[in-house]
C-alpha cells in the first residue's frame, strides 16, 4: 500500500508556511547574533580591566618600596591627638589610610591617616540627633 499524500496547501496556507519560514531564520539569525556579542565580550572584556589592575599594582610596589627603605625615608613616629578620654575600639585599613575608630564622652570620631607618611588626612566626628 502507497503512503497517502498529504492534500495541497491553499495559497493562504502557502503564505503562511512562507511567513514562518522567514520568522525561524531570522529568530536563528538573533541567536547567533547574540552568542557571537557574548563570545567577543567574554573574549575582549579583561583588556578593559588591566589598567586599572596595574595603576593599584603600581601603587601597592610604591607603597611597599617606602615600607622597605626603612625609617629613613618613612615617618617614623608620629603622634595622634586623640581625646583625653578616648578609647581606640576599632581599626580599619584602606588602600594607604588606616582609620581609627575612637570612642570617649562626647562620641565617637573617626581618625583617618596616610600609611605612607603618618599624617592624619581627617577625622569625622559622630553625632546622633543632630
Amino acid at each position: 500500500m502507497a503512503p497517502q499524500q498529504p492534500p495541497a496547501l491553499t495559497p493562504e496556507e502557502a503564505r503562511m508556511q512562507h511567513i514562518l519560514k522567514i520568522v525561524v531564520v531570522g529568530l536563528a539569525i538573533a541567536i547567533l547574533v547574540v552568542l557571537g556579542l557574548i563570545v567577543y565580550k567574554m573574549v575582549s572584556g579583561p583588556k578593559r580591566v588591566k589598567p586599572a589592575v596595574a595603576e593599584v599594582a603600581a601603587e601597592h610596589v610604591a607603597a611597599e618600596s617606602l615600607v622597605a627603605a626603612g625609617p629613613a625615608n618613612g615617618f617614623g613616629q608620629r603622634a595622634v591627638a586623640m581625646p583625653a578620654d578616648g578609647e581606640i575600639v576599632e581599626t580599619t585599613l584602606g588602600t594607604n589610610v588606616v582609620v581609627l575608630r575612637v570612642r570617649g564622652h562626647a562620641g565617637d570620631e573617626l581618625i583617618v591617616l596616610d600609611l605612607l607618611t603618618g599624617a592624619e588626612r581627617g577625622r569625622f566626628v559622630l553625632k546622633l540627633g543632630e
